[in-house]
This record gives C-alpha cells, structure tokens and sequence, in this order.
C-alpha cells in the first residue's frame, strides 16, 4: 500500500552554468524564489494493529528534518550546483534514501516548481534497504543496473510529458490539456 504526504518551502535559485549561454535558461538565470511543493510517496504493508504504512506525523518528521528545513527560505546554489527541478529532485532522494523505518521504501517524489512545471521520479522495487535489528547500521542494495538510477535526459522528460498527454487525452476521450493549471499536485 503507498502513502503520500505533501509539504511546502520557499526557496530561491537562478539557473547558471559555466560553458552554457545565459539564453539557455531564460529569465531563470536571474535570482528568483519559488513555492515548491513536493509529494512524498512511500509504500509498505499496513501494520494489522495500527492500520498504518507510516503514521503520518513520523512521515512528516522524517521529510521535514531531512528536506524541508534544509531547503526551506535557502539560495538553493548553495547546496545544489545547478539547481534545475531535476536536479534538486535528485538530492531530495539522496537524502531521504534509507530514512525510513523498516518495512517502509520510498516510492515516488514530485516536487513542483510552479502550479504547471515538475519533475517526477518513481523508485521502482529494484533496491532493498536493511536495517540491522538494534543498530543504526542501514545499507541499501540495489538489484538494477547503474543505468536504472541515472537522471532523465530532456529527451526522455519530454518522452514521458508526451505519453502522459496520451494517456490523459484518452483517458477524456478528447483533445487538449488535461491538467488543471491552477493547482499543484496530480488530477483526477
């Protein structure tokens, strides 16, 4: 069963590179802040004396000490070097990977930038965390080749943007923009 928990920060960020024309990233190469919003989905099996994944509030601790507060009201180009949605997306895994108690993975992470613009990354059953009972020994295994964890090119973000308006569209029976533009998160 997967649970997902949504939380919000403040931050700012430009986008520079060196080597990269400043027209490659627009008005984003100026400083600039955000709202970001960023779901956390993790998954597990209900615990038959709570009904529970993860209790919520323990979701919301672990998210907020290792995200949220880190990266809330900070210049992003502090802690990340090029910090594009992907890119900020990828440390959010790093930093969440293995925080979890047992039993509970991480599963998926969106984090938007504006109520339209997103990055998504789904953690397929390819790895394994292990916790040594009574230690705070934790390592992960991965069963996946290296390339199952790299980040998506534009190519393949714009592959995926393109079968998801597919899908959508069909899902309607129509033409057209699907998602609602005024607000963040997935539509029904």
């Amino acid at each position: 069963m997967q649970v997902t928990k949504v939380f919000r920060f403040d931050a700012a960020h430009f986008l520079k590179k060196e080597g990269v024309p400043e027209p490659v990233f627009g008005k984003c190469s100026q400083l600039h802040g955000h709202t970001w919003t960023l779901y956390v989905t993790v998954e597990g099996a209900a615990d038959p004396n709570t009904g529970m994944v993860i209790d919520f509030r323990e979701l919301a601790k672990i998210v907020k000490e290792s995200v949220v507060d880190v990266l809330d009201h900070k210049l992003l180009n502090d802690l990340i070097e090029l910090p594009t949605c992907e890119n900020i997306i990828v440390w959010i895994s790093k930093q969440l990977c293995g925080a979890f108690p047992s039993g509970v993975v991480l599963r998926r992470l969106t984090l938007y930038e504006t109520p339209d613009s997103y990055a998504s990354v789904e953690f397929p059953a390819l790895f394994t965390v292990h916790v040594v009972p009574g230690s705070t020994s934790t390592w992960v295994t991965f069963t996946a080749p290296p390339s199952a964890y790299n980040t998506p090119t534009d190519t393949d973000t714009k592959r995926m943007k393109e079968k998801r308006n597919r899908r959508d569209r069909k899902a309607l029976g129509r033409k057209g923009s699907v998602r609602n533009e005024n607000s963040y998160g997935p539509q029904e």
